[in-house]
């Protein structure tokens, strides 16, 4: 139903963000902030379309704040997951095991995805198995190169083979992906100013 895809969009948002906030809070923030902005503009102006047009904008202003840091920290953990990667594949080298491997990389690996790392460590330390170890990850980043990472060692541990390989590959294939996408990025941000210019625009007249 319509409640439960918001609620579990609630849900991964809060997750992914690395806040420590429910998702009931974000809501009731929203609600509060909205209420203010559709005060405050009500108050000023006593005009009941652009108190609700201010209502609305601060009804998203605490989400959009969230969306923002989940950006914030994906982009983080994908610039750094290719070191820690590569990290990974040289302790892979020493022939330790994957759990001791995976314990020395996070306690190398800042945050954010060292602390990834930290739970997948602590998990295996409890006896569970390479998948369920790594299982709700994409729910708790929302980032497809560490769903890669995850596929790619259930694979391996069921298939065997050489991982050090794998993880130099896999280290490869992020770089080149992040470098694309940066790329994509610089060249339709132009595109997309314009983008939020046109979607800003029309409030802000009818507002003043």
């Amino acid at each position: 139903s319509t409640d439960e895809q918001i609620n579990s969009w609630f849900d991964k948002l809060m997750i992914q963000s690395g806040l420590d906030m429910s998702p009931s809070m974000l809501l009731m923030l929203t609600v509060c902030c909205g209420i203010l902005a559709g005060g405050v503009v009500f108050v000023i102006q006593e005009n009941f379309l652009t108190a609700a047009l201010a209502f609305a904008i601060g009804c998203v202003i605490p989400i959009g704040m969230v969306a923002f840091e989940r950006s914030r920290r994906q982009k983080q953990m994908t610039e750094q997951l290719p070191a820690a990667i590569d990290e990974l594949a040289r302790a892979a080298k020493t022939g330790r095991s994957i759990e001791q491997c995976f314990a020395q990389v996070a306690n190398d690996t800042p945050a954010p995805p060292g602390n990834e790392f930290l739970l997948w460590s602590r998990k295996l330390d409890l006896g569970l198995g390479m998948r369920a170890a790594l299982e709700g990850l994409p729910e708790r980043t929302g980032l497809v190169s560490l769903n890669i990472l995850a596929m790619a060692l259930s694979v391996h541990q069921l298939s065997g083979g050489d991982l050090v390989s794998v993880l130099e590959r896999l280290s490869h294939t992020i770089r080149e992906r992040t470098q694309y996408l940066g790329r994509l990025r610089a060249a339709t941000a132009a595109s997309r100013a314009t983008a939020v210019l046109m979607l800003v625009l029309p409030p802000a007249i009818l507002a003043f």
